[in-house]
């Protein structure tokens, strides 16, 4: 019974083998012992031995203009430039300004506010200013200035 299972999967193996693709060529111009004539004054095709430089960044413009994944495919609308918001001047005002995180840890107290002049969270220590405001005290719910 054995014999017979190992002659099954010879006879498999066999027709396997008989249907195995054949191994590529190498890549490259042919070398003068495979019976290829070597003339000097021929050109020779490097084509598949040097791949092509990459094109540059400008003919995939339209990639990024027309995203593959939005349902419109159109360019996003040019982004409409901020109107320039004045700075806080230290005219005295604190008017505005948000507590947004206070952090509590031995030996480090600060205080995230955002400011309506500026779009980012700015950081407050003790004896930071603002406005021209000086910070006293940074509690778990408020921060005090004085001036």
């Amino acid at each position: 019974m054995a014999l017979l299972v190992i002659l099954a999967l010879a006879g498999v193996l066999v027709m396997q083998w008989r249907d195995w693709p054949r191994p590529l060529s190498p890549v490259g111009p042919p070398r003068a012992e495979q019976g290829a004539a070597a003339d000097p004054g021929a050109a020779t095709d490097d084509s598949r031995a040097t791949p092509a430089p990459p094109e540059a960044k400008e003919t995939y413009a339209s990639v990024a203009e027309r995203p593959l994944f939005r349902p419109q495919r159109k360019p996003e609308p040019p982004a409409a430039e901020p109107e320039p918001q004045p700075e806080a001047t230290p005219d005295g005002t604190l008017d505005g300004l948000d507590l947004s995180a206070v952090l509590i840890f031995p030996g480090v107290t600060s205080a995230w506010i955002t400011d309506p002049g500026t779009p980012q969270l700015k950081r407050l220590r003790l004896g930071d200013e603002q406005a021209g405001w000086s910070v006293k005290a940074i509690l778990a719910d408020r921060v005090v200035f004085e001036r």
